[in-house]
């Protein structure tokens, strides 16, 4: 009885500890599970983080990140308002995912209409840093 005892901490200690990586492991796959669409499709313009999802030959942008990154006011950010200008398509929402995107052509329906140096410049990069490494990518396939 003696030994049980001694030991016991030993073997509570090491319980312990392999329910602590257990869990921790089931948080982070969990966690990796939520974002997992937006895993690795980050990109940054003007310091502003940009979420983009690749869904075949289709892009789909966050529209609260570009909306973020051109300071538009809530008021400029009502979906109906958006969708009058982006197109019916042109502002959606993914399977699964409550946060509103961009189409491709949303999105430059939508640029067509700003006339500041920002929107110039964030077409310019989306067409560079965005739209033409993934059509690369896809006829390279």
């Amino acid at each position: 009885m003696v030994g049980v005892a001694i030991a016991a901490p030993a073997w509570a200690t090491w319980l312990l500890w392999l329910l602590w990586r257990g869990s921790s492991a089931l948080r982070h796959a969990a966690k990796r599970r939520a974002y997992g669409r937006w895993h690795g499709n980050y990109y940054e313009f003007d310091g502003r983080q940009i979420r983009i999802v690749f869904d075949g030959d289709e892009i789909f942008i966050a529209a609260a990140d570009v909306f973020d990154a051109f300071g538009i006011e809530p008021r400029g950010r009502e979906p109906d308002r958006v969708r009058l200008i982006a197109g019916r398509d042109g502002l959606t929402e993914l399977p699964g995912d409550k946060l509103l995107h961009f189409t491709e052509r949303g999105l430059r329906a939508w640029m067509e209409r700003r006339t500041d140096v920002a929107a110039v410049g964030f077409r310019k990069w989306f067409e560079r840093m965005v739209v033409a490494p993934q059509r690369k990518r896809l006829h390279c396939v």
